[in-house]
């Protein structure tokens, strides 16, 4: 299991996020038709009318390893992504808060997506608006 709390000690590893994207698709005005689709692993199965699904929200975690050498510098090895759909399980599950410093797991200051969703995406909307506002005014 990777580490990830903050550490200084030589030959440690921490992971992180480097980046971290809100994928904020827009919903078609007219809901998708169903099509008729066919299962590529049984070409002998009947094709079925699927309705294709609308998009979903999601947030890209852009994740590095911080390795601290013996020599106290460091490297960053580039650890993958990890992609949150923002759909109806996530936004319904309980999330424990967590000390990133400690790594303790306070289950009984649990939030649910919905309410950190609304927290992270409404505070971002109030500096987005803010200075776009203000940036139009300098045109």
């Amino acid at each position: 299991m990777s580490n990830y709390t903050p550490t200084t000690t030589a030959g440690t590893t921490r992971r992180r996020a480097k980046s971290i994207t809100i994928n904020n698709p827009a919903h078609p005005l007219i809901a998708p038709e169903p099509v008729l689709t066919y299962d590529p692993d049984n070409p002998d199965s009947p094709p079925v009318m699927k309705t294709p699904e609308m998009p979903v929200a999601s947030v890209t975690f852009v994740m590095e390893d911080r390795i601290i050498l013996s020599d106290d510098s460091e490297i960053f090895v580039p650890a993958g992504n990890l992609i949150i759909k923002l759909d109806a399980d996530t936004l319904a599950k309980s999330y424990p808060s967590v000390d990133v410093e400690t790594g303790i797991v306070n289950d009984t200051e649990a939030r649910y997506g919905t309410q950190i969703v609304q927290m992270i995406v409404g505070a971002l909307e109030d500096v987005f608006v803010t200075e776009a506002m203000a940036f139009d005014a300098t045109k």
